[in-house]
């Protein structure tokens, strides 16, 4: 863990993913609590040479809707929204869990 503040207001940490992306200068994640309801995760990293494409995974068995930058994800009465903020252009994309081990191989 690069950073924590457990404070009782906005806690935060930030985690070093350097190890995790080899062709990255750095890599890191980091979690805020904004409010009870309300949870900004960003990354920011710096890959060596040209630009590659990340890919940002979350698995759910939720239904979800998409609208550009926008997804909505939906699953016993509760919906979870999250934002994509980037400097570039960024999407969601729906994929089948077993598409990820396909491309792998």
């Amino acid at each position: 863990m690069s950073a924590l503040n457990d404070a009782e207001t906005e806690p935060f940490g930030i985690f070093d993913l350097t190890e995790v992306y080899r062709q990255a200068e750095n890599a890191e994640r980091g979690f805020r609590s904004l409010t009870n309801d309300r949870i900004l995760i960003g990354d920011k990293s710096n890959f060596v040479g040209l630009p590659k494409k990340v890919q940002w995974a979350v698995m759910t068995d939720a239904k979800i809707e998409l609208a550009g930058d926008k997804a909505i994800l939906t699953k016993n009465w509760k919906r979870f929204f999250m934002q994509v903020f980037a400097e570039q252009t960024a999407k969601f994309e729906i994929k089948d869990a077993n598409a990820y081990h396909n491309e792998a191989k």
